[in-house]
């Protein structure tokens, strides 16, 4: 009943063995319509066939309504996100043993609304939560973070990492 869309494979080659990370957009269905950035992975230990298995799917920021935060209450990831598009990643390999993911994509209103450009990282275990680094809300005129405010529906951004820079 899911659907998953614009898959994006990266590999970290410092992890032992190798681990393939495979990030996605989760679709949802009639009764989840809410969107999402979902994230599976694969160590790489050699097996071939149907010995060779990826964990299992989840999303990367759960939505349950538990409270995380200690007042309590119980916070969204991103209480406006009704559609997110594709997820660009890649792993900075300057750890000695391991690399970290950074993802980036756009999130926001799926009908004449808007669209953010949101960044995250993961170190294999936990997920920073994500913080937006591109908006358009200059109501039209004008540009802000870069962005154009005619510039309401921003898709696919990418990420690179220069061998001899300092960050991504």
């Amino acid at each position: 009943t899911a659907s998953y869309y614009f898959p994006t494979i990266v590999p970290d080659r410092l992890a032992l063995p190798d681990r393939i990370y495979a990030l996605y957009k989760y679709g949802g269905d009639n009764t989840d319509p809410v969107e999402g950035i979902w994230i599976n992975q694969y160590e790489d230990d050699g097996s071939t066939g149907g010995s060779a298995t990826w964990n299992t799917a989840g999303p990367v920021w759960s939505d349950d309504p538990s409270p995380v935060f200690s007042d309590g209450a119980s916070y969204g990831i991103e209480l406006d996100w009704e559609i997110t598009e594709r997820v660009a990643a890649v792993v900075d390999d300057r750890l000695p043993d391991r690399g970290d993911l950074h993802i980036a994509f756009s999130a926001g209103f799926s009908g004449g609304g808007e669209h953010d450009v949101y960044y995250a990282r993961y170190n294999g275990t936990t997920w920073t939560l994500p913080e937006k680094v591109a908006d358009d809300d200059s109501d039209g005129v004008g540009t802000e973070d870069g962005i154009v405010g005619t510039d309401v529906f921003l898709l696919s951004p990418a990420l690179a990492q220069h061998p001899d820079a300092d960050n991504i």
